[in-house]
């Protein structure tokens, strides 16, 4: 199952808070730096860990749900906009995407943005 209610936060019915956000988004970041390996990268979770070995510069990546609406967002993490093209002109990208097609209603629209943290 992609995905499991009991393993995860329910949402809130709350307003926009764009500074709660913010403090959302720095956590995950100094989270994940936290868990970074000595070798410069980020470990697969077991339960990903399905024999493809991440591409260079690949630091992982967050599926994100909303009940509501039943949309859904992947959030994924690169090391360099170089190694995130590398990975669509690879034919990486497009063979995960092909692993999800039982899941997904329509193609993904694929959108790039670039991680800002403001003090």
């Amino acid at each position: 199952m992609l995905f499991e209610p009991e393993r995860h936060e329910a949402l809130r019915d709350a307003a926009w808070d764009a500074p709660r956000a913010r403090e959302a988004i720095r956590s995950i970041v100094r989270d994940i730096e936290q868990d970074r390996v000595a070798a410069g990268h980020w470990r697969v979770h077991p339960l990903d860990d399905d024999g493809d070995a991440p591409r260079t510069g690949f630091k992982g990546l967050y599926l994100l749900h909303d009940h509501k609406t039943n949309k859904g967002l992947t959030i994924t993490l690169w090391e360099t906009q170089a190694d995130m093209n590398a990975a669509e002109v690879s034919g990486f990208y497009q063979q995960q995407v092909a692993k999800m097609k039982d899941v997904l209603a329509a193609p993904p629209v694929r959108e790039e943005y670039e991680v800002s943290l403001v003090p």
